[in-house]
């Protein structure tokens, strides 16, 4: 029986919408399986959700931190068991579970899953983690951090390696007053998860009687009037000078690839940037000048990285 609800469970997982192209999953038999969710590329940035371009700075690390796992704990050779994965690509969409049929599944499922690794939003997050706690099986996010995690009555099944964004959010304040910022504008992505901590902020910001002189979430379809739109209202406040983004990494960009494109004066704006952007290069964007004299926020390293996964990662072949 509990095979068989496990099987059932693997279904919701097994599909996932808007995988485009990516629709054949990077698999590895075993005993137990393990099925990893990960966004290879970004979203579209439409309504329909599709894939985009290719994210060439975490997903694929994160990927192959998590086969590099399995396979050291395959090669310990404990016993004869092997663990085995099922790895999907995302696409970067909060939307990752469709409904099939019973005919559909049983032609698509072999074995159960044990564990699910991902996915990165904490929105897509706590979709999976909703219905992985009714089953009692465990998820483990290596991004989400969404505040609404942390109540442990509610998510009993959920795992994640980061920390809050409730401390994000503490240090963004800490950073206005240290350099007693009075007049903020704070602007987030359109996810509910980067809308609650937009709010959290806000309340924050109250409490601590400090001016938030406007808040706005961009809209769920990227454009690039949208971004054009939110500079326009920036540039013609004077006092605009502090800018706080709760933002994802395709948004960030969008936004200051725009900044860059409508001429904004370098040190017009202070941005004060969230772990959505702190990890990112922009080098890679051409966007480092605009950013100049930027404050981000990055989660550190808590232990250095094995050397051999460092081998794994530069000299072994990817599936």
């Amino acid at each position: 029986m509990v095979m068989h609800q496990m099987t059932v469970l693997f279904c919701f997982v097994i599909f996932v919408i808007n995988v485009g192209v990516n629709a054949t999953p990077t698999s590895l038999s075993g005993n137990y399986t393990f099925s990893g969710v990960f966004a290879f590329h970004s979203s579209d940035g439409t309504a329909k959700q599709d894939c985009g371009e290719i994210d060439t700075q975490n997903a694929i690390l994160y990927f192959e931190a998590f086969r590099y796992a399995i396979n050291y704990v395959n090669n310990l050779s404990i016993s004869n068991y092997k663990i085995g994965y099922y790895a999907f690509d995302t696409c970067d969409s909060s939307r990752i579970l469709k409904i099939i049929t019973k005919e559909q599944c049983e032609q698509q499922v072999d074995r159960a899953i044990m564990a699910l690794v991902g996915p990165s939003s904490s929105d897509a997050a706590l979709e999976m983690s909703t219905i992985f706690n009714i089953w009692g099986i465990n998820s483990i996010s290596y991004s989400a951090a969404s505040p609404l995690f942390d109540d442990r009555s509610q998510h009993t099944k959920f795992l994640r390696t980061v920390p809050s964004d409730s401390y994000q959010i503490s240090a963004v304040i800490d950073i206005i007053r240290h350099f007693n910022w009075t007049y903020v504008f704070a602007l987030s992505s359109c996810s509910n998860f980067e809308q609650k901590v937009l709010n959290t902020f806000d309340e924050r910001m109250l409490a601590d009687k400090r001016c938030l002189a406007r808040k706005s979430t961009l809209p769920c379809v990227r454009t690039d009037e949208s971004y054009r739109r939110e500079l326009s209202v920036l540039l013609k406040d004077n006092k605009a000078r502090v800018v706080v983004l709760f933002t994802s990494k395709d948004d960030t960009i969008g936004l200051l690839k725009m900044a860059k494109k409508l001429n904004v004066p370098k040190g017009r704006f202070t941005w004060l940037g969230s772990t959505g952007w702190g990890n990112l290069d922009l080098k890679t964007y051409g966007l480092e000048d605009i950013a100049r004299g930027a404050f981000t926020l990055v989660y550190p390293p808590t232990v250095a990285p094995p050397e051999d996964f460092k081998r794994h990662f530069f000299f072994t072949k990817s599936v």
